[in-house]
């Protein structure tokens, strides 16, 4: 929750340094607009961004925390890749925790972008690292046991969203406060002597 309230502060004041900047914006760039579409455009972009910043801060801490989780030791019950477009390993483990057998899967921290066949590549060596019968280091939630995860790392998708949110929060601030309308030509007669 925190890094939520630290990450809109922080893009806050960067957006409010950004006015230093001379940049010019007006409606001359776009006289074919009405300034109403362009400020609903405006009020858009602040309020996804600014709606979508904190819950995307919220679950980067989440997983966070899940490198402060306890060990311990569990096997590979099986590993494949699934997807047909989107290509991901879905590896299924088991571990014991107080006595009780427990199943969960991990479909691992990789990239969800790139050419169809990098993403095929990646999930194949996944896989083939963790083949069945191996054993593996199992990050556990103590309130949860059935919460489990084999990578504790916020994923790639995590940092794209938080940071394609904070980027339009920034960019309609930015625009907000740098929008200038130009000034009304006044004609300037110059008196005959």
């Amino acid at each position: 929750m925190l890094l939520a309230f630290i990450n809109l502060a922080c893009i806050t004041i960067a957006s409010a340094a950004a006015i230093g900047f001379r940049l010019k914006y007006s409606q001359e760039r776009f006289p074919h607009l009405p300034v109403q579409a362009l400020l609903l455009g405006l009020f858009l972009i602040i309020l996804f961004g600014a709606v979508l910043t904190p819950i995307f801060s919220f679950k980067f801490s989440d997983a966070l925390k899940r490198k402060k989780w306890p060990t311990i030791d569990g096997v590979i019950v099986s590993s494949q890749v699934v997807g047909e477009r989107a290509f991901r390993p879905n590896i299924e483990f088991r571990y014991i925790v107080n006595g009780d057998t427990l199943f969960a899967n991990s479909f691992m921290n990789q990239p969800g972008f790139g050419g169809r066949m990098n993403r095929l590549d990646a999930a194949e060596k996944i896989v083939q690292k963790y083949k069945p019968g191996a054993v593996v280091k199992v990050y556990f939630d103590p309130a949860n046991p059935l919460n489990a995860t084999l990578s504790p790392n916020p994923t790639y998708a995590m940092f794209l969203k938080l940071g394609t949110s904070s980027l339009l929060y920034l960019t309609g601030l930015i625009i907000l406060f740098l929008w200038r309308k130009k000034p009304k030509a006044t004609p300037i007669y110059r008196e005959r002597i």
